[in-house]
């Protein structure tokens, strides 16, 4: 048995190596930010993952997912004297220095007990961003480039494994929560702390619990009616794809009523109209902000938008929205006039496409002064 287990020591090690050189150099979505990011700059709070509400059995409060127990190493005799008998402390090179370790004075279940309290605590990032759908081609991105731009981002998943495979582990670049948009608990959870919300969920057929009543209509009037419960939220980000498709005029008068729901929601809004999915690479044609005060779309049979463009668009408002509530605080604290800054108004329709003409560097610039020029909705 002794054997074996050095064995499988010595393989896993082997494997260690080469598995962590692929996540950091292979062409994964997630090498933008890295799955071992640095700390975000708004502070964290730690509080305890599962907790119980008003004397109820364990109620899911807090990141990370109910249906996994969490695996912790916890010492053990049998493994401090094998280490003992090879003279090898694993991860800690391989001499051995000091006391053996069955030689202490350790009390094995107690150390047991604090691995096991330890892993119900974790850092949850404060004032994020929820962006709901972060499955589909453009909530995925722009939970992307919400990182990249040092912005707290945190994921309603009902997918979680898949989840942590696009995103990384919950905790490591983001706070992943579980979660359906069918359910006001779960959405309560999430909700609870955000700043904004990123609505991109997509419904992609006619009936079930993915059709585009439930996704789009149902799924967006829940999360308006937890989100009263929240002063915090500033803003909501609706995502309302024109993709065409055969199935496409069937989906279109849910994502109508979507859009009429947040309207009257009474919360500032900007509603995001993409133009057909590209799936050529971002970054290299210019982006296109129009208004659609009258309420037409983007025509999707000679428009696209590449996801990562389209991205870019959504995470510009959230930065507007982030400086001028930094500069109205600033003001209020010393006394002074708020800074007259480029804002994005707090009712908008936006269709988002990209232009033929190729584009070097960063757009940010001209977004900002796109959308802060862009009329609001009547």
């Amino acid at each position: 048995q002794t054997m074996s287990r050095l064995l499988l020591v010595a393989a896993l090690s082997a494997l260690i190596v080469p598995a962590s050189s692929y996540i950091n150099s292979g062409p994964s979505l997630c090498a933008l930010r890295g799955l071992y990011s640095k700390q975000h700059r708004s502070t964290c709070t730690t509080v305890r993952a599962q907790q119980q509400v008003d004397g109820k059995p364990e109620v899911w409060r807090g990141p990370g997912n109910p249906n996994k127990k969490v695996e912790v190493y916890t010492p053990n005799w049998s493994d401090d004297f094998v280490d003992d008998l090879t003279g090898k402390r694993f991860g800690n090179g391989w001499a051995f220095y000091g006391e053996r370790e069955t030689l202490k004075d350790k009390d094995y279940d107690a150390l047991a007990a604090e691995a096991e309290e330890m892993a119900k605590q974790r850092t949850i990032r404060e004032n994020p961003v929820l962006v709901i759908g972060g499955e589909t081609p453009f909530g995925q991105w722009i939970a992307l480039e919400a990182m990249k731009r040092d912005l707290n981002v945190r994921i309603l998943a009902s997918d979680f494994d898949n989840a942590e495979f696009v995103f990384g582990t919950d905790g490591a670049n983001a706070d992943i929560y579980f979660g359906d948009v069918s359910n006001l608990d779960q959405l309560d959870n999430a909700l609870d702390g955000a700043q904004s919300i990123i609505y991109a969920a997509e419904g992609t057929l006619p009936f079930g619990p993915s059709s585009f009543q439930a996704k789009h209509e149902a799924g967006l009037n829940n999360v308006l009616e937890v989100a009263k419960r929240y002063p915090s939220i500033r803003r909501a980000i609706l995502v309302t794809p024109q993709n065409g498709g055969p199935l496409a005029s069937m989906a279109q008068p849910f994502k109508d009523h979507a859009e009429q729901a947040l309207r009257t929601s009474g919360l500032p809004y900007v509603i995001l109209r993409p133009a057909q999915l590209s799936e050529v690479v971002g970054g290299e044609l210019e982006i296109e902000v129009m208004a659609a005060t009258d309420g037409t779309s983007v025509t999707a049979a000679d428009t696209s938008v590449t996801p990562m463009d389209f991205a870019q668009v959504a995470v510009t408002v959230l930065l507007m929205d982030d400086v001028s509530a930094r500069a109205e605080q600033r003001a209020a604290e010393s006394g002074q006039p708020v800074p007259n800054l480029p804002r994005a108004k707090p009712n908008l329709t936006l269709n988002v496409a990209n232009r033929p003409s190729r584009v070097e560097g960063d757009q940010f610039s001209a977004l900002v002064k796109a959308i802060a020029t862009q009329p609001a909705d009547s």
